[in-house]
């Protein structure tokens, strides 16, 4: 069943256990946290909320779900003190969403209900308003209209001589932020962010996720041009962030978000937001080779060595068992493609420990992953290249190739790779030698030693320097293959 009929049935028969298996799966998905919330505060559990609070708000940047910790932290106390600090806090994680100005106007309408005891308590209220007003009639938000002419009313209220000065000083702002909120209304739309999550379990959905990010990219841009023209590079960058985290949030199952967003806060030297990034989009794309190589890249970055690997660890552990295990493999890949795979990851594993300790700790991945039954001759190649470009005159590289020649022998794509090498390195002899042994292997059909024997001639007629023995191989290969 779908995850909205899920929450319909729910609704039905309510469950602390059925909401937090949906939770484990789709964290970030604020329908399932409202209908949660929403469930506690029906039975009255209010003791219940602050811990599902503390949960979900850091991590889902959500209106309406601010919206009922606001209802929550009214409900459960009196203190006007905590209420404008929960408010304060609310306007501060989603008080530029587009959606935000219910939580605005609520924000307006309880300074105004503050009681007013002095005329010190009178000025107070006037210059809280104030500030609030100023905050929100730059940000371009649903009811921004409105909210002006009420702002416009408030000051005429409190001293008709002042109210044109400071009207007309927030006049260009709120302009702005007027004719942004036309083109934002259509850009957000398209992103389709309230909608329900997507998993990537078929070519379709696939496809579905790749044409949403591309609208996220859209909104995205659009805030980078900084159509506000804000003056403040904080404040543009902290609207581009929000987006990104929208987006990651929406698209939690995208690794591509999660790397963008990374990539963004990384240039700006957000390391938190940067981890943050990174660790939760792995968490839900455990098998993303995107995710997993920028994961380690930045943690070599940071030189933390034993953050790097244990980034590698774990992504080939993971792509490791779903090879052991294909009855439970939801990687996305398919049985056949999982050891080019994780010969991959070791073999960028190995260089990466070639860069950050030694060519000891690079040989012993190596040696780590040749054992593995299932892995392809691409880490015999690897291996031999780091070996020559660590010592050029060593003979390591070619015992490397001559290993992987006990059980790559008959793969003529590995062959050439060892004759490429051979021919690169000016090792003419060995590289004769390697093609005579392969092209009378006889149980290596013909048809598969045709690329090796037009590589050879392509050698010989180039850089041969016995004509006879170019017309002899000219011999040979018409024979066997006279087309």
């Amino acid at each position: 069943q779908s995850l909205e009929q899920a929450l319909q049935n729910l609704q039905k028969n309510p469950s602390d256990e059925e909401y937090r298996n949906l939770l484990i799966k789709y964290p970030t998905c604020p329908h399932i946290w409202l209908h949660f919330i929403q469930y506690k505060l029906s039975g009255n559990n209010l003791k219940d909320l602050p811990v599902i609070f503390q949960e979900c708000l850091p991590n889902v940047l959500n209106v309406h779900l601010y919206h009922l910790y606001l209802e929550f932290i009214k409900k459960t106390n009196d203190d006007s003190s905590i209420i404008l600090k929960s408010y304060d806090f609310v306007i501060s994680q989603v008080g530029q969403d587009v959606e935000s100005s219910p939580i605005w106007n609520n924000y307006l309408e309880y300074i105004q209900s503050l009681p007013e005891d002095t005329a010190w308590d009178a000025q107070q209220k006037v210059d809280l308003l104030r500030k609030v007003y100023s905050k929100v009639l730059k940000i371009p938000v649903d009811q921004i209209e409105d909210i002006w002419k009420n702002y416009a009313k408030f000051e005429e209220d409190v001293n008709k001589a002042t109210a044109r000065r400071f009207i007309s000083d927030k006049s260009s702002a709120y302009m702005d932020a007027r004719t942004c909120l036309r083109n934002l209304r259509s850009q957000i739309s398209a992103t389709g962010r309230n909608s329900y999550p997507i998993m990537p379990d078929s070519a379709t959905s696939r496809a579905v996720i790749a044409s949403l990010k591309q609208n996220w990219d859209k909104w995205i841009n659009y805030e980078l041009s900084n159509p506000l023209n804000l003056s403040d590079q904080l404040a543009v960058r902290s609207r581009v962030l929000y987006a990104y985290k929208q987006m990651t949030q929406s698209l939690l199952f995208s690794p591509e978000a999660f790397f963008s967003a990374a990539n963004y806060a990384q240039e700006h030297e957000l390391s938190t937001d940067v981890e943050k990034f990174l660790s939760f989009g792995r968490k839900y794309n455990p098998t993303s080779p995107l995710l997993a190589y920028k994961a380690a890249e930045y943690q070599e970055a940071k030189s933390n060595i034993d953050g790097a690997r244990s980034v590698f660890r774990s992504y080939i552990d993971t792509l490791k068992k779903a090879h052991d295990d294909p009855d439970n493999n939801d990687t996305g890949l398919r049985p056949v493609d999982l050891p080019l795979e994780i010969t991959a990851a070791y073999a960028i594993f190995m260089r990466a420990e070639k860069r950050m300790s030694s060519i000891e700790t690079a040989r012993s991945v190596f040696t780590e992953a040749r054992k593995l039954p299932y892995a392809t001759y691409h880490i015999f190649v690897e291996s031999a290249y780091m070996e020559f470009y660590n010592d050029k005159d060593s003979p390591v590289p070619v015992k490397v190739f001559e290993m992987g020649m006990r059980k790559f022998s008959k793969v003529i794509k590995y062959v050439e790779h060892y004759f490429d090498f051979l021919i690169a390195t000016n090792d003419a002899i060995n590289a004769r030698a390697l093609f005579e042994r392969t092209v009378n292997n006889d149980t290596i059909p013909n048809g598969d030693k045709k690329s090796l024997y037009f590589k050879f001639f392509q050698y010989e007629s180039t850089y041969g320097s016995v004509l006879s023995n170019i017309s002899s191989l000219q011999a040979r290969i018409l024979s066997l293959f006279p087309d």
